[in-house]
């Protein structure tokens, strides 16, 4: 058996060829090899494993044609779609450092500087030495092409980036990139398919599979089908290897997916913490709020306890000192009473005063025990006033603030001060509210009140006014009323009487007319007769012609003069009409004008 027929010499590029189109070259060369002569290489489609298929001799891989563009089944015109395609590429773009401040608005309808600081902006996430060499239309496609982008992005579209009938599609096709440049952050935080991207890796492979093509086909040349064979399953064990680690990894990827998406049902089933923390920080601000009320008012109570204390201190030292002086007086007494001789009835004396004594020190304990319980009563009724007082002072500040009287600076205060705070540790009327209500603050709501009541009398009178001539002004229209219908009657009169002539002229010529045919008859049968008469018929018939002409004259003068005379009466009619419609919309005008005014005035407060 001759050696088959060698290509000579291949270079690498022609290799990286063969890699592309393998099934041709087998072809070609099968036309060299000696008739009858069976391969021993695998050709079960089935029994290969993926990739092998390019060795096949007689491959028709590469004969399929294109059915066309694939269709995209997305809901591109459906809105939420697009805002669900928004929200992915704008949460991408302000987690990971975008430098131009970018919104939702932006991304329904950019321009394009925007769209190509976006795009640049991704692209650079994939491959970090990008560069926009060219135009952006030109670009964008061959990346998304290069990236198995699986439907075309045609670059009239990218002219109109912001249309609304081309901008659905390339805002899916960002959506779409942002999605790969999210799985390829979680791959590569998480260690999945870390080599998948790996240019060291890539080139690797594909060198092998360069020296299994190039050995394989010098084997192949030499007539080798044993070492063949022996490369085709050295490279099936290579890739079922490779296969068995990526379904292992593909098994940890779908267990990993079935653990998140178990995690996201298990947050999502959670209370949202946001709406948790936005009422526990209301309930906190609520809380705090009641508790500086609670310690402004102990505060308050802490300063009249002390003050009341002291004040009971200095009761106390004065009680002291009464004490003292009692007890000083008590041994002058004893004194006294050692150095004096006494009797049976002088002791007697002495305890009936004890006794009486006694009994006037229960009496006015007693009174003090009274006096003390009576002073805490008016201690709490006191404290129950000054919050009653301070809810009421809080009423009158609210009142006060929707009437633009408080604070100083407002629209009607004129520099008085109508707040009014209650200072619990106040001595005296003027401190406990903080203004002068008498010298102060009475004056000056009763000089408001006093004109805001001369007011509301003038606007009483003006609105009185307003009525006198509303219903003068209804009386008038009541008049013009009458006029026109008046009017109007007049107008009908006048139409019947038109209506009559007009039949009585028109009777008048059918009349004439009748009599005019009657001697052009008559005119017919006499110029047949004798010569004798026809100057006398002649003449009759002139003298009847000019009848007729004369009176048709005086019947076309008469429906002249009765259609002047309409017109005149239409004129007058429409002018009265015009003038009274004027009056009427002028009456209206001012009508609507003093209701509004009526309306506007506020109604005074007895």
């Amino acid at each position: 058996m001759s050696k088959r027929q060698t290509t000579g010499n291949i270079s690498p590029s022609q290799l990286r060829n063969l890699t592309s189109n393998v099934s041709a070259l087998r072809v070609g060369k099968e036309a060299t090899i000696s008739k009858g002569r069976k391969s021993m290489a695998v050709t079960s489609m089935s029994e290969k494993p993926l990739g092998l298929g390019l060795l096949d001799r007689r491959s028709s891989a590469f004969s399929t044609k294109s059915s066309g563009p694939k269709q995209d089944p997305r809901p591109l015109n459906d809105k939420n779609f697009l805002n669900g395609c928004v929200k992915t590429v704008l949460g991408y773009l302000t987690t990971h450092n975008y430098p131009v401040p970018v919104t939702p608005k932006t991304l329904q309808s950019p321009t394009g500087k925007d769209f190509a600081m976006m795009v640049q902006f991704l692209f650079l996430q994939i491959d970090p030495s990008f560069k926009i060499s060219g135009k952006i239309e030109d670009e964008v496609p061959v990346f998304f092409k290069r990236l198995n982008y699986p439907f075309p992005i045609s670059k009239s579209a990218l002219f109109a980036v912001g249309s609304p009938h081309t901008w659905p599609a390339v805002l899916a096709s960002l959506a779409w990139l942002v999605e790969l440049l999210n799985y390829m952050d979680r791959t590569a935080r998480e260690g999945i398919f870390s080599g998948a991207f790996d240019r060291d890796k890539e080139g690797k492979a594909t060198e092998e599979f360069l020296n299994y093509v190039m050995i394989g086909y010098s084997s192949f040349m030499q007539g080798n089908d044993l070492h063949c064979k022996a490369l085709d399953d050295d490279l099936e064990r290579k890739f079922r290897e490779k296969t068995s680690v990526v379904e292992d990894r593909c098994e940890r990827v779908r267990k990993a997916n079935a653990q998140i998406l178990e995690e996201i049902s298990r947050l999502r089933s959670l209370p949202d913490p946001v709406d948790q923390a936005v009422h526990r920080r209301q309930e906190e601000a609520s809380d705090k709020e009641k508790f500086e009320r609670l310690i402004t008012g102990l505060q308050s109570s802490q300063k009249h306890l002390q003050q009341k204390l002291q004040e009971k201190q200095f009761d106390l030292q004065a009680r002291r000192q009464q004490l003292e002086a009692a007890a000083a007086t008590a041994e002058q007494l004893r004194t006294r009473v050692a150095s004096q001789a006494l009797s049976r009835e002088d002791v007697q004396r002495l305890l009936l005063d004890r006794d009486k004594q006694r009994e006037v020190l229960d009496t006015e304990r007693r009174r003090v025990s009274d006096l003390e319980r009576r002073v805490y009563d008016q201690n709490v009724q006191i404290s129950l006033s000054l919050t009653d007082l301070e809810n009421r002072c809080q009423v009158h500040n609210a009142w006060a603030s929707r009437l633009k009287l408080a604070p100083a600076s407002a629209k009607r205060a004129e520099g008085v001060n109508y707040e009014i705070t209650v200072n619990r540790a106040a001595t005296t009327p003027q401190e406990l509210c903080g203004v002068d209500l008498k010298t102060q603050l009475k004056p000056a709501l009763e000089r408001l009140i006093h004109r805001y009541r001369r007011k509301a009398a003038e606007l009483a009178r003006d609105l009185q006014s307003c009525k006198e001539q509303l219903t003068a002004q209804g009386d008038r229209n009541a008049d013009k009323a009458e006029e026109t219908k008046n009017a109007q009657n007049d107008i009908t009169q006048l139409e019947g009487m038109l209506n009559a002539a007009k039949e009585q002229v028109e009777e008048r010529v059918r009349r004439m007319a009748s009599q005019a045919g009657e001697l052009r008859e008559l005119a017919d049968r006499l110029s047949g007769a004798s010569n004798s008469r026809g100057e006398e018929v002649a003449q009759r018939q002139t003298r009847a012609q000019a009848e007729y002409e004369q009176t048709v004259k005086e019947a076309t003068q008469e429906v002249a003069q009765l259609s002047q005379l309409m017109m005149t009466a239409m004129k007058m009619m429409y002018t009265h009409k015009e003038a009274v419609a004027a009056e009427l919309r002028s009456a209206a005008v001012a009508v609507r004008d003093i209701y509004k005014e009526a309306a506007r005035v506020p109604v005074p407060s007895v």
